[in-house]
């Protein structure tokens, strides 16, 4: 189904949001073998462990064993730990001050998210 060997991370979007959409496309664009960007959509028609509805209030980080689930900000946070473009700057990442940062840029991005989906 989704699973390749390299693979250790799926990072779910709502593929029916543009933000959402945009977002995954600039992940995929860094071409990283560890991380699957999969469609919320897609991946629930497969696996039912999380409600559909819960799926569509944050992004999710799952890991490839289903073991490890991130979701919001701390997903946005993991990822960035993750990709290998972000390494120079993981201490900043991995601050205190750096998580109040990403939880701030989170929550915000969520409320546009939220006013874009308003809209349809």
């Amino acid at each position: 189904m989704f699973y390749e060997d390299t693979v250790k991370w799926y990072l779910l979007f709502d593929s029916d949001c543009n933000l959402c959409n945009t977002f995954a496309t600039i992940i995929n664009r860094l071409k990283n073998k560890e991380i699957q960007v999969i469609s919320l959509q897609k991946w629930y028609k497969y696996n039912k462990e999380i409600e559909y509805e819960e799926l569509l209030k944050d992004i999710h980080l799952i890991s490839s064993d289903k073991k490890i689930i991130y979701k919001g900000d701390i997903a946005i946070n993991k990822l960035l730990i993750i990709l290998p473009q972000s390494k120079a700057f993981i201490w900043m990442i991995e601050s205190a001050y750096g998580k109040k940062v990403t939880k701030m840029i989170y929550n915000i991005t969520k409320k546009i998210k939220k006013c874009c989906n308003r809209k349809k």
